[in-house]
């Protein structure tokens, strides 16, 4: 039986030309005679990729970022100042600098203000100087914590961590989109409930 299956082994592969296969073609190097110029000429062009080294392509690189896209190579701090928190009453806080911060952080002033009532679960108010006036007294700790909370939610973007972000509002969905214009990536950000 052994006999009888090795037999059919090479008739299966005798059917197979090996001889067929294609070889692989060997590059013959032609050498020029010619003047150093030409010589020259041809070391550049073949040697083109080994000349430059890693420390030169890196510089090449950021060089070229910096010239083209100014906005990615340079690395800007968010700076917001502190909230001034002032108490006018037993029952009643006041954000002096609120439009200011607010103007900072590019954001709408209804926007954050409905964000402090839903953290503080209470009532605010902006005046006619653009100051926020809260009911309840509260500390500068707690309204910078919010302002934080703020930001990381509806500010900062989550790819680059780069605060120039815009924030949209879909028309047909009522969803609100955060898009940084910076590395164009664009989430959605939760919506501003109220707590009570």
């Amino acid at each position: 039986m052994s006999e009888t299956s090795n037999m059919q082994e090479n008739e299966d592969l005798s059917q197979f030309d090996l001889s067929l296969k294609k070889k692989k073609k060997k590059k013959v190097v032609k050498e020029e005679k010619g003047d150093e110029k030409g010589d020259e000429k041809d070391d550049e062009k073949g040697n083109e990729k080994e000349d430059y080294d890693y420390v030169f392509l890196l510089e090449r690189i950021y060089g070229n970022l910096r010239s083209k896209h100014p906005t990615l190579s340079v690395h800007k701090k968010l700076v917001i100042p502190p909230p001034q928190v002032l108490s006018l009453s037993s029952k009643k806080t006041m954000l002096s600098n609120f439009n200011e911060i607010v103007s900072i952080i590019n954001r709408q002033t209804e926007h954050v203000q409905s964000f402090f009532i839903s953290e503080l679960s209470t009532n605010c108010n902006i005046d006619s100087m653009s100051r926020m006036i809260i009911k309840g007294k509260f500390s500068q700790k707690q309204v910078e914590s919010i302002f934080r909370k703020y930001i990381n939610m509806y500010v900062l973007c989550d790819s680059c961590n780069k605060h120039n972000t815009t924030l949209i509002r879909d028309s047909i969905t009522r969803i609100y989109f955060l898009k940084c214009d910076v590395c164009l990536s664009q989430r959605s950000v939760e919506v501003i409930s109220s707590k009570t």
